[in-house]
Parts: structure tokens; sequence; C-alpha cells
């Protein structure tokens, strides 16, 4: 089935977890509804259709991320400041499960970091300013614990990804991670001066894909090599 003419762009696959054998839906969303308000969509296979999911219920919001994990799926979202207000705007949590009615509302956060990523049953947040900005969000308790203090120097601006016991998620080839079994940050050295490279996680390892470089002076040159940032032993 073709995708809907007013999907979003962002997607993410997800398995269904019930009654009946696992089977896998992607969700394709928008990362904002400022100014392109529409639904979001899940796809089964099973079925071979698109079908919209509820309405969040928010407000017009920016920095959307929507995370899968075990029977339904985790909207992080940071509402736009009604007029007059100032400062940045907190992250709120919406929970749904699959074939539900409504997104149901999930504790407070006092937070403002966004991006969010799933490992090992958590969903970290990213900080991108200081940790308490970011935080740990615990679906199964709607709990939420604080990241461990950042290294003082050379400091940290935002998390570049989380590893666990046998998975992780990466956002860059380089920067600091979070070691989620020690709660520790960890530092991935930069290949090179590379940019746009390729990146995915391969078990609990970041594998790295091409890129270009652009000497000064120079023309740039297209890269086909690939590397792979093995985390400290579990």
């Amino acid at each position: 089935a073709d995708l809907p003419a007013d999907a979003g762009r962002l997607i993410v696959a997800a398995n269904i977890i019930g009654d009946r054998p696992e089977h896998p839906v992607l969700i394709v969303y928008h990362g904002s509804d400022e100014s392109e308000p529409g639904p979001d969509y899940s796809y089964s296979a099973d079925i071979g259709n698109w079908f919209a999911l509820p309405d969040d219920g928010l407000p017009p919001s920016f920095d959307r991320r929507i995370v899968p994990s075990g029977y339904g799926l985790y909207l992080f979202s940071r509402p736009v400041l009604e007029s007059g207000e100032s400062g940045l705007s907190e992250v709120v949590v919406r929970t749904y499960g699959f074939g539900g009615a409504v997104w149901e509302v999930a504790s407070p956060t006092g937070r403002t970091g966004y991006q969010a990523w799933r490992v090992a049953g958590e969903i970290i947040l990213n900080p991108h300013t200081s940790p308490a900005t970011g935080g740990v969000y615990v679906p199964t308790g709607d709990t939420w614990r604080d990241l461990p203090n950042e290294p003082a120097t050379p400091r940290p601006v935002d998390l570049a990804g989380v590893y666990g016991f046998n998975e992780a998620v990466y956002e860059d080839a380089s920067g600091w991670v979070l070691d989620q079994l020690r709660q520790t940050w960890v530092q991935i050295p930069p290949v090179d001066d590379r940019t746009s490279s390729s990146i995915g996680s391969v078990g609990r390892n970041l594998f790295i894909f091409g890129g270009d470089q652009w000497p000064t002076g120079g023309p740039g040159t297209l890269l086909g090599d690939a590397w792979l940032w093995v985390p400290p032993p579990a």
C-alpha cells in the first residue's frame, strides 16, 4: 500500500508483543507538527495497509520522537511555548498500546532534552546541554532517573549514543556515549576529519562507513572505507 500523502518523514520499526506471536510494524511519524500537522501512521505487513494512529492530544509540538517498547509506543515531544512564555519547554511523554484508542499521559519529566533512544528496556533522553536536562525513563514503572555526572574535561555537549550489554543506538560517529551497564560516559575518538559518514550499530559496536573529506584548498574526496569501534568489555 502506498504511503499516505500527509505522512511524516521519520520512520521506526517495532515488534508488537501481545497475545499472539510477535510481528513487525512500521511507524511513520512527524518530527514536528508546528506548521504541517498530520497523523502518524503504522503499517502492518500482516494486513498490508497503513493505519492512522490516534491524535496525541498535544498542542503544536516539536522534537517529536516515537520509541517502540514492548507492548506499545512512547512519544517524547516538546510543546511550543505560548505567547509571552520564555525559556525551554519541558518534554512530555505519551504512551500508546497497539490497538488502543488514545495516547495515555505519562508522568511529568521536568526535563528539556531531546532525542530518545531505547536500549535494554530503558529509554534514554539526550541532554544536549547538561545531564540534568536528560535522563533515563523506565517504561515498566513510568519513572525517571538521572544520568550520571559528566566528565569535567573535555566537557560533553550531548550524547552521541548509548550502548548496553549486547545492543546500542548511535547518533554520531564520535563524541560521548553512555555505558548503560556501568552508568558512565565513554568517549568515541574521531576516526579522522571526515564528515557525513554513514553509521549504525552491530550489536553494541559502532559501525562507520565512508563519508567525505575536504582538505584546505583542495577538492573534496569521497571515502569508501569502513571502521568498527568496540566499547570496553561488558
